[in-house]
């Protein structure tokens, strides 16, 4: 059926099973005796209490007969009654006859010691010893042509047999782990005489060898059952899974090998569900299922024909093949095991799917959507069975599973933003469909599928970097992506309870970016608009000044709607009822702010952009305004910023941004002569026009500043003031830095005279209006906070 192998390999094989299952009896008989002395403590603790309740009723029912021969003396006022000891109590007649047993934390006596020695290691060691002993006088007897073929295999046989039907006597005589030894060496006599019978002298052919290592198989978990022993049944186990390595032909054929494995783990699932403490059975058919796919998706790219409709039928049957037990398991059973057979389970899961999907024709992305279509709906429908049963950990791990099945489904899509939609619903669904359900697992992972469709919306190279619209306006996938994305991160983050402190932090960050998404949304859709308008207009001459013009007013007009719908949000934030609102309001203003500065202004000669009279003006301006209403609307206590620091860093941002603008602004006809001297001027002339240059910007920030701390003195806010003295120490800064060192001398007289004016004037006004720095202001503006 597979590879075939050397007998040293078969050898390695066999020893492999035989030393594990030594390890595992040794243990198993101490884990025996610490169930009996614990089972012997309960029957001693159960009856202690039975006689002390005997003998406090008998007392009770006594002490009124009893009559005094005098008075008692009256106790003394201080005096503490001291308990008295109760008298031995005896063994009760139910345990007198029991067999005494060692408590745990004494030594072993001579006797237990030797009945150790004895009883247990010397069987278990001439069952080792009697197995090494029959391999070497086999060898030694094959090496000298004694015995023949045949004859040497009806010897494995007989001896192998032989030592079953012994421990099938020694067993009904009570000696059970006597009899486990025999076992223990009669059953890999018999896998070794049958291999050798088909791998060493080729007596038998395969189909033959298979139907033998069937009986010896079906013969052993018989034997493990009868006597009750878990490790013959694992040595049964391991043997039945291992048959195809040991029997292989060096061909693949997928239904063959995969019918043997899957009748072989219908085999120890249902030994599972009789022993459901045999949890080691249950992982040997999941790990040889495991194996088996392991091992044919390495080799199935060396056949002839790849198997694909065989190989995903026989996956889907080994994934409902551990569907169909764990539900059983779950219907039938209740033990302290259950969560390692889930743990397995979910492995299985993981596994299995993965098996599905390899054995698919990856080429073909309708097969694989279908099959994790069809494996999703199946989880879908088993977590629906578990929470009608109850089972709230199934459920949630299928759920788990459906979720996963789902956004890999979708995630065999080409197109970016089709799986950015298909995740935002998958997640946003989920959200609803268990929002009157406990299950923090499937949350947590809705919540994952929805910011990884937040992510996908946001980062496709479509929605960035473009310098030309390839989408129809406003219809279009970016848009559907996008707004779905960010209202699935709105939607469902706000249905999910905020109990727990980590969802108090995650949950405003996920729906932050749900806001920014549709801020990101609008702010593309603006650009492009803009861009296709200066495509068409500059058909054939798209290198041209006229398009870099027209893109640069696209980032102009896509920023100002931007800034807007920021300060619409941080101002609706308590409408919204949501921080979440007012952070991302910030962080686009912030972002709107950069962007402006960066992109409006970047065009190759300046002269098309007019002071004061362009867009670029128009979007500054209402930027500016915009920021404003942010600024004085009243912030929230929010989770993860103090509202003071929020509202100093809109006034930051609002005061920066201003004075940008105000600068290029006034700045400009500067920058338009120095793009023309730069040709044909010379350089007395561009020093001239460098100077007036700096000197404009210099008078700018002076002005400004002046402005700002009158502003601050009037409506009695600290925050402006301690933003003009920045200003002002700024403009200082470069006035004693650049303007001393580089400006011709009427530049830098007219600059000096101009500073030493306006900070005469910022010193007056700080003394006339003493009163109002150092007096609490009476009447505050609405949400304004003193820094």
């Amino acid at each position: 059926m597979l590879f075939g192998f050397s007998p040293f390999s078969f050898l390695v094989s066999v020893l492999t099973v035989v030393i594990p299952w030594l390890v595992i009896m040794l243990l198993s008989s101490r884990i025996k005796r610490l169930q009996e002395r614990l089972q012997h403590l309960e029957r001693m603790v159960y009856g202690l209490q039975h006689h002390t309740q005997r003998t406090t009723d008998a007392v009770a029912s006594e002490t009124p007969m009893q009559q005094p021969t005098a008075p008692p003396p009256p106790p003394p006022p201080t005096a503490v009654h001291q308990p008295v000891p109760p008298p031995p109590i005896p063994m009760p007649i139910g345990m007198q006859g029991a067999r005494p047993q060692p408590s745990p934390g004494r030594t072993r006596s001579r006797a237990e010691v030797e009945l150790l020695v004895g009883g247990t290691w010397l069987s278990r060691i001439g069952a080792v010893a009697l197995v090494i002993g029959t391999l070497f006088f086999l060898k030694y007897a094959f090496d000298n042509g004694w015995i023949s073929e045949w004859m040497r295999v009806a010897i494995g046989l007989g001896v192998g047999s032989a030592l079953l039907a012994g421990a099938e006597r020694w067993h009904r005589r009570g000696l059970s782990l006597f009899a486990q030894g025999l076992a223990g060496a009669g059953i890999p006599i018999l896998y070794l005489s049958v291999y050798a019978a088909y791998g060493f002298y080729h007596l038998l052919p395969q189909p033959a060898a298979v139907a033998a290592m069937c009986v010896v198989t079906a013969v052993s978990v018989f034997i493990g059952l009868r006597h009750d022993s878990l490790f013959i049944a694992i040595m049964a186990a391991v043997g039945g899974i291992c048959t195809p390595w040991w029997l292989s032909t060096g061909h693949m054929h997928t239904t063959g090998l995969f019918g043997y494995v899957t009748v072989v783990a219908c085999g120890l699932f249902a030994i599972a569900i009789m022993r459901p403490r045999w949890v080691g059975i249950a992982g040997i058919a999941y790990a040889g299922m495991w194996f088996w796919w392991l091992v044919w998706n390495k080799g199935r790219y060396t056949m002839a024909s790849p198997d694909v409709v065989e190989g995903t039928v026989m996956a889907s049957i080994c994934l409902l093949l551990g569907v169909a037990f764990q539900y059983i398991v779950e219907c039938r059973v209740d033990d302290n095991h259950q969560h390692l057979r889930r743990l397995l389970h979910g492995v299985h899961l993981t596994v299995m799917f993965a098996a599905v999907l390899y054995a698919l024709d990856t080429l073909v992305p309708r097969e694989n959507e279908l099959a994790t279509a069809i494996m999703g709906l199946l989880g879908i429908g088993m977590a629906l069975l578990y929470r009608r049963m109850g089972a709230s950990v199934a459920s949630s791990m299928y759920a788990v599973a459906a979720l996963f099945a789902l956004t890999w489904c979708v995630g065999y899509e080409t197109d970016a933003f089709v799986d950015a939609i298909g995740w935002s619903l998958i997640g946003i669904t989920a959200i609803v469909v268990m929002r009157s359900v406990h299950d923090v697992p499937a949350r947590i992972t809705s919540l994952s599928i929805i910011a990884l469709g937040l992510l996908a919306a946001c980062m496709d190279e479509r929605s960035t970097g473009i310098t030309t619209a390839s989408l129809p306006p406003v219809v279009n996938l970016r848009v559907a992506a996008l707004v779905s994305a960010g209202l699935a991160a709105i939607i469902g983050t706000r249905l999910v309870p905020a109990s727990a402190s980590p969802w108090q932090m995650l949950l405003p960050v996920l729906r932050t970016g749900g806001y920014l998404a549709m801020v990101l949304c609008v702010h593309r859709e603006v650009f492009d608009a803009i861009t296709l308008q200066a495509h068409d207009l500059t058909i054939g001459h798209v290198g041209t000044d006229l398009f870099a013009t027209l893109v640069a007013r696209g980032h102009a007009l896509a920023a100002m709607t931007s800034m807007v719908l920021a300060s619409a949000f941080v101002v609706a934030h308590r409408w919204l009822r949501d921080e979440a609102a007012a952070l991302a309001g910030i962080a686009a203003a912030l972002l709107a702010a950069v962007w402006w500065l960066s992109h409006a202004s970047d065009v190759p000669d300046p002269a098309v952009l007019q002071p004061f009279l362009s867009v670029r003006t128009l979007t500054g301006a209402v930027m500016t305004l915009a920021l404003i209403p942010a600024v004085l609307s009243g912030l929230p206590s929010v989770t993860l910023v103090p509202p003071a620091v929020v509202r100093t860093a809109l006034g930051v941002l609002l005061i920066a941004f201003s004075v940008a603008f105000c600068t290029i602004e006034v700045v400009w006809p500067e920058t338009i002569m120095i793009h023309r001297l730069l040709d044909d001027g010379t350089a007395a002339e561009r020093a001239a026009a460098w100077d007036r240059f700096h000197l404009r910007m210099s008078a700018t920030w002076i002005v400004y500043a002046i402005l700002l701390m009158a502003l601050g003195f009037v409506r009695r806010i600290p925050a402006v003031r301690v933003g003009a003295l920045v200003l002002l120490l700024l403009s200082i800064c470069k006035v004693f830095l650049y303007d001393l060192s580089f400006l011709e001398q009427p530049y830098r007289i007219v600059s000096f005279i101009a500073l030493g004016a306006i900070l005469l004037v910022a010193g007056f006004m700080y003394q006339r209006f003493r009163h109002v720095i150092l007096a609490a202001p009476s009447q505050p503006l609405a949400g304004d906070d003193t820094v």
